[in-house]
């Protein structure tokens, strides 16, 4: 019990000099002379708190710079970006399934999208739209991974993505989502003609979305629709917080001094 409310402690402290510690520090009654050289060492030792970040995308550009302007056309399997590359986590390539893919350059694409290079999801032809909630197995599909190291933690918070029907016709066509912690959809929405661009932004917040470590995450697109079923698509963003896990050594450690302090104050 000691070392838990010591770990709280070094959550809350305040690191800046002369080393002024929250309330924590009463809560364990070391609000004396003691207390200074318990507070420099843990601050010294304290651990990393969470940052938040851009995980991973794809802006389908082969720019230096993730979502900037120019660059080259990109839609190789090879094309996801990894904007936080010192975060530890790897941003694996793309995958198609059941027919889905990208297409190539088409110059309708580009009016009027946030970004200067926008692809084409070649979505399933004449396929109804799937319902949030059911299975999306066998519908054509484009998806990417991250893997996450035992080292790191990752609290999803959203994705986001632009959209829209690859038309300006009246064409009913869709675009749906999962992720690999999901069975079944958590996004299904229809796209809307050319020009219109439609935002799509997924809440990953919920705890199932939480505290991941040494595992992979996929994040799945779908889409279909009346004639080529093709959807616009473009600036795919995987927001999340990252944290580095202490080592098992670092914990002890920080574990001991909180001992060794309360017994001085005995």
């Amino acid at each position: 019990m000691t070392i838990v409310i010591f770990l709280n402690f070094l959550m809350d402290l305040d690191c800046k000099p002369p080393y002024h510690p929250l309330y924590s520090i009463s809560k364990l009654s070391l609000m004396n002379k003691k207390t200074l050289p318990l507070t420099a060492f843990a601050c010294a030792v304290q651990l990393p708190t969470a940052s938040a970040a851009i995980i991973a995308g794809s802006d389908f550009s082969d720019a230096a710079v993730f979502n900037a302007a120019g660059g080259a056309y990109d839609i190789a399997l090879t094309s996801t970006d990894d904007p936080s590359p010192a975060d530890g986590i790897t941003v694996n390539d793309w995958v198609f399934a059941n027919a889905g893919k990208f297409q190539t350059f088409d110059n309708n694409a580009q009016v009027s999208m946030p970004s200067d290079l926008v692809t084409k999801i070649d979505g399933a032809k004449n396929d109804p739209q799937p319902a949030v909630g059911t299975s999306p197995d066998g519908y054509a599909s484009v998806s990417f991974s991250i893997t996450i190291p035992e080292t790191q933690s990752l609290d999803l918070t959203s994705v986001t993505f632009d959209y829209r029907n690859a038309t300006d016709g009246s064409a009913v066509r869709w675009l749906a989502f999962r992720t690999s912690i999901d069975t079944n959809l958590t996004f299904s929405e229809l796209g809307g003609a050319r020009p219109a661009v439609q935002n799509g932004n997924v809440d990953l917040s919920g705890a199932a979305y939480q505290g991941l470590t040494d595992t992979t995450v996929d994040f799945h697109w779908y889409a279909g629709g009346q004639g080529s079923g093709d959807i616009d698509f473009d600036t795919v963003v995987i927001n999340g917080d990252v944290s580095p896990i202490p080592e098992p050594s670092s914990i002890a450690l920080l574990g001991l001094a909180s001992l060794a302090a309360m017994r001085r104050r005995r």
